[in-house]
């Protein structure tokens, strides 16, 4: 399979190239033994088919240009015409300038015939093959990096309270954030639940799932994100009753 980047950045490519991948790449300097593109009609000149990566890039094929036996793993957004490619796997990735040498940290979703198809893909850009998480649908990356954004940023914002705090009132102005952050956590979980496909999800072969447990009302075999969400919901229930 014709392996081609279109508008990723420079450490996706070259973490494939130190892994030992050769492709094509549009938009950006080619590592050796690598080719440079032109524009997306370019590749249709190759023969196929295909293992697209995409980023965030103006030139990123129509879903007209992906063909049957393809495979796109998509860095960028989860736009209703993106994810309406069947065999799309979307991406959630945190660069590094350590990532070239070491991997990205990295979730996928997607429907597992795709994610599988894409393993091999993503055991060379992950810091050692497998380790990787296949969160759920098409939607589970994104979800889970909005709740690091958020928790990353509640961890600042404890960082500056407790630096100010006085303690006269205790702990309460400290729990009082933490409720407030599990509300909005809860937010986004309960619209994962609701809006995601993620029903035919599976655990591939020799990768066990990071949340062995059911959470309430949910099932031991349930994606990763989906249990997550669930966690989430339930815990916020909790805050609210009587």
């Amino acid at each position: 399979m014709q392996l081609i980047a279109v508008g990723v950045q420079d450490t996706v490519v070259q973490r494939l190239s130190r892994q030992g991948w050769k492709g094509h790449r549009i938009g950006g300097l080619a590592p050796v033994a690598w080719h440079t593109l032109p524009d997306v009609a370019a590749v249709m000149a190759l023969p196929g088919p295909y293992v697209w990566i995409i980023g965030d890039a103006l030139g990123r094929p129509a879903p007209s240009a992906i063909g049957p036996d393809d495979v796109v793993i998509d860095l960028g957004g989860g736009d209703s015409v993106a994810r309406s490619i069947p065999n799309r796997v979307a991406i959630g990735l945190q660069d590094s300038p350590f990532a070239v040498d070491y991997g990205f940290l990295l979730t996928a979703g997607g429907n597992p015939a795709a994610v599988g198809r894409a393993a091999t893909i993503l055991d060379a850009l992950a810091p050692t093959p497998k380790a990787w998480l296949y969160a759920g649908g098409q939607g589970a990356p994104a979800f889970l990096s909005l709740l690091t954004h958020a928790l990353g940023a509640n961890w600042m914002g404890i960082a500056a309270t407790m630096a100010s705090q006085n303690f006269s009132q205790g702990l309460a102005p400290w729990w009082a954030g933490q409720r407030a952050l599990l509300a909005q956590l809860a937010q986004p979980a309960r619209v994962y639940l609701e809006t995601e496909q993620d029903a035919d999800y599976r655990a591939l072969p020799g990768m066990a799932s990071p949340f062995p447990f059911a959470a309430p009302g949910g099932r031991a075999d349930d994606a990763p994100a989906r249990k997550l969400a669930q966690l989430l919901c339930w815990l916020d229930q909790q805050g609210h009753a009587p």
